[in-house]
């Protein structure tokens, strides 16, 4: 069973341009993607986990109501979205869109 279906009607609607890195993603198969989705759930479980014992530190010493905690992060991987699974999108370097 593949695990994202629809990748060429998903794309109906993009501008080349935010395509144009594709050429240079890894093409991987099923299996590959499958393992490429249970390891970035497997990170955010592990930062979940990781939160969770920052709040039960600061609780335990008293100091939840004094703090505030700011989470950053970056844009993450595509994960599939529009077929693309790098973080590769919408180049400096990417040709003029031709539309």
């Amino acid at each position: 069973m593949p695990v994202i279906r629809g990748v060429k009607e998903d794309r109906a609607d993009i501008p080349p341009i935010a395509l144009a890195n594709y050429r240079f993603q890894y093409k991987m198969n099923d299996e590959q993607r499958r393992e490429c989705v249970q390891a970035y759930y497997s990170a955010i479980s592990f930062m979940d986990a990781q939160v969770g014992h920052v709040v039960d530190s600061l609780d335990r010493l008293g100091l939840a109501d004094k703090t505030v905690i700011v989470f950053i992060s970056d844009h993450g991987y595509h994960m599939g979205e529009h077929g693309l699974w790098q973080k590769m999108s919408i180049s400096k370097r990417a040709p003029a869109c031709q539309c």
